[in-house]
């Protein structure tokens, strides 16, 4: 293949990946909305900032691994199920009264999952400072927050940092909001990571399930856009006029949506982003344009004759739609620009034999 060939055959591979990435993570975000995931993320990074690590700093002197994950997870499972054992009570009590706040229990829609699954910095620091000073006797707000602090039981680690915020405020409760509102974001650009990883193990799932379910083997795309050059032109149209028309795709924006709103948008974006990829591999000639559910007999046959296409296909999907997006765009310009000068070089050529020929001509 030469060089435009095989630039072209990327581009095509890149906008599959990019619509079959869109495709998985709107199913994604469905089920995310489902089970809430982004609430559980936002529980768990919220736990770690005010609870201690107990399970493991508890049997640290054993240096057993195996008995402080079982303590972890018999803590976890008393705590989903609510049996009331007293320490763990005691350990969890700032962190529930910080569920508990108004100001927290009501941006959650009620119901199982009655959690909410994003918050502001100023929501953080106004529902800890209430939870500090709840149930604490003071004449002014301070006091109540430092007999707060000083009443925090079973979270040495918590009550210490805490304090040290405090006392880096020099007292002053406006910087102790700005620094509790700092300590909030760190944690919450370390949550995004976490969640995002385990975004990607759900997408490689639903992309292997996709890439049966499309029957998207890579290798068929790659060898269809190789040998076709009507279908490899056709791509290349297609990826261009997806980029003018969409600006960007990109999920930072999306995080701060409610759950409603956010789902919303992408049960919008679904039908369209249906219609591209049923396009698209009407183009290639092959794949199912109906999204087949894994009980179906032709899942579990076509899942063994083509595994290794099918798992390049999940592993390009689990990546998400903004890399693939991202990446479309370089190589579109990357075409573009060595096009320009392929051009410029056959008119440069013609210029010069008819310049050549003034110069020759007699007389």
């Amino acid at each position: 293949m030469t060089g435009s060939v095989a630039l072209d055959v990327v581009i095509g591979l890149a906008f599959m990946y990019l619509l079959y990435s869109l495709f998985a993570t709107i199913i994604m975000e469905m089920i995310s909305n489902w089970i809430g995931l982004r609430a559980s993320n936002l529980k768990h990074s919220i736990n770690r900032m005010l609870v201690d690590d107990e399970y493991s700093s508890k049997h640290r002197m054993l240096n057993n691994k195996i008995v402080a994950s079982l303590w972890g997870i018999w803590l976890i499972i008393t705590d989903k199920v609510g049996i009331d054992i007293e320490s763990v009570k005691n350990r969890k009590k700032l962190f529930l009264d910080f569920y508990n706040q108004p100001s927290i229990k009501y941006l959650s829609h009620g119901g199982l999952f009655n959690k909410p699954s994003y918050l502001t910095a100023a929501n953080f620091s106004k529902a800890l400072l209430d939870s500090l000073k709840k149930d604490q006797v003071g004449t002014t707000p301070l006091s109540k927050i430092q007999n707060g602090i000083s009443a925090i039981a079973g979270n040495e680690e918590t009550k210490s940092h805490i304090q040290s915020l405090l006392e880096d405020a020099n007292n002053d409760l406006e910087k102790f909001k700005v620094l509790i509102e700092n300590w909030f974001d760190d944690t919450q650009e370390r949550s995004i990571g976490w969640f995002k990883r385990y975004n990607q193990i759900w997408l490689l799932i639903i992309g292997l399930v996709m890439a049966v379910s499309f029957d998207a083997s890579t290798l068929k795309m790659a060898n269809k856009l190789a040998t076709d050059k009507d279908a490899r032109e056709q791509m290349v149209q297609l990826a261009s006029s997806y980029l003018e028309k969409t600006p960007n795709v990109s999920d930072s924006s999306l995080l701060k949506m409610s759950d409603s709103v956010r789902l919303a948008f992408y049960k919008e974006q679904k039908k369209e982003i249906q219609a591209e990829i049923d396009q698209a591999q009407s183009v290639l000639g092959f794949g199912n344009t109906e999204f087949v559910w894994p009980w179906c007999k032709c899942f579990w046959t076509t899942l063994f004759t083509d595994f290794l296409g099918y798992f390049i296909t999940a592993l390009a999907i689990s990546l998400g739609a903004p890399f693939w997006f991202d990446l479309l765009n370089k190589l579109v310009k990357l075409r573009s620009s060595v096009q320009q000068p392929a051009r410029t070089a056959q008119g440069s050529t013609k210029n010069t034999g008819s310049n050549q020929e003034v110069l020759n001509r007699e007389g």
